[in-house]
């Protein structure tokens, strides 16, 4: 069974931050990205730009399941498909066993101690995979994380934002904000398959109220921007604020991540958009 990691750690999937958090570069300075080619135009159904929720100071205390606020199939054009075997619901234990977290020990500690109520993870992956990636589409994987208090949901947001600022490997962005709280950066990381162009990684975190969102977008370096992010981050963001209808996905799977190896974390950053 392929390893599955969790988002928060880095972008498309979120332990990437702890896999390259072993390198020696120096950490990198904050930059704006320019415009880019189309790969951030219209990605959410029936939007242009990546509208902001416009409020940044409601915090809600949001109900279960964590599922309801994420990014759906029908929120997107066509071209995509949901990445069924990286679909999952989150606790604190199986949580807890991911690389986000020093020990499996620590972390149902940790999740324990902010009040976790539960998440979800999904993603969806271009119909075309790797060549349709080459051309400009890209895959996007989400986690959302729901807590007791807006205390714990802090808590949790500092510690990701933390954990990715300090990884010597993601580059902070500029960007708009989403929710009460957020952060963006962009990592490049290897080659996409079977060719000599860098993959772009691209990575918002964000916290409204109680809960705590990661979108990471996945594509060819000439062809991404951070916007194609920060339009999921927003559609996250006002399905929290009850400004775009919920619905909670029919589930896939309960899936329980396997213990954290660095050879098989490596071997799933190596090659992020690989059919399965």
């Amino acid at each position: 069974m392929r390893l599955r990691l969790p988002l928060a750690m880095v972008a498309c999937l979120m332990p990437l931050v702890l896999t390259v958090a072993c390198g020696d570069d120096d950490a990198p300075a904050t930059a704006s990205e320019g415009p880019g080619s189309g790969s951030s135009s219209s990605v959410v159904k029936g939007t242009g730009t990546p509208a902001d929720a416009g409020d940044h100071t409601t915090a809600p205390v949001l109900a279960a399941p964590a599922s309801k606020y994420s990014v759906l199939l029908a929120d997107v054009g066509q071209g995509f498909l949901t990445d069924i075997p990286g679909t999952f619901v989150l606790d604190a234990k199986t949580y807890g066993k991911t690389p986000a977290f020093g020990s499996p020990a620590e972390g149902e500690a940790t999740l324990k101690q902010w009040g976790y109520l539960g998440g979800y993870e999904t993603g969806l992956i271009p119909e075309g995979r790797d060549p349709a990636i080459l051309n400009g589409a890209f895959s996007v994987h989400v986690e959302i994380h729901l807590f007791k208090t807006v205390e714990g949901a802090k808590a949790s947001y500092d510690y990701f934002q933390k954990k990715i600022t300090g990884n010597g490997k993601a580059q902070p962005l500029n960007t708009s904000p989403v929710g009460n709280d957020s952060a963006a950066w962009k990592t490049v990381l290897g080659v996409i398959r079977n060719s000599t162009v860098n993959q772009a990684i691209h990575q918002i975190v964000f916290r409204r109220g109680t809960m705590v969102a990661i979108i990471a977008t996945t594509g060819a370096e000439p062809f991404m921007r951070v916007e194609s992010a920060l339009e999921f981050a927003n559609l996250i963001d006002r399905k929290a604020l009850g400004q775009v209808p919920t619905v909670e996905p029919t589930p896939t799977s309960n899936y329980t991540p396997p213990a954290y190896s660095p050879t098989a974390a490596r071997t799933a950053a190596a090659s992020p958009t690989k059919p399965r």
